[in-house]
């Protein structure tokens, strides 16, 4: 998923807000640290998820039999392979 830098931004402020209100919680460094911490950890999973998508493209591409983007044979096949590239990766 494609998230631009104000969006990335936005999410961030959103949740750190959140996490300097909460009563349940004691932030052990500062507003901003964490928020700079919330944003690395962002981009690292979204790109994580761009490594995965690539992988699996690449993947669907390389059968001799070509399967076109966008039907349902080809999103079936995409979501099998998204979801074993997660499971190789200890993320599903």
């Amino acid at each position: 998923m494609r998230l631009s830098d104000d969006q990335i931004t936005h999410l961030t402020n959103l949740l750190a807000g959140e996490l300097g209100k909460s009563q349940l919680i004691t932030l052990k460094k500062t507003l901003a640290e964490a928020r700079q911490v919330i944003a690395r950890e962002l981009r690292d999973e979204l790109r994580g998820e761009d490594e995965i998508d690539a992988e699996v493209r690449r993947r669907l591409a390389s059968y001799s039999r070509r399967i076109r983007e966008g039907t349902s044979e080809w999103e079936v096949m995409y979501q099998q392979h998204y979801q074993q590239a997660l499971r190789r990766r200890g993320l599903a």
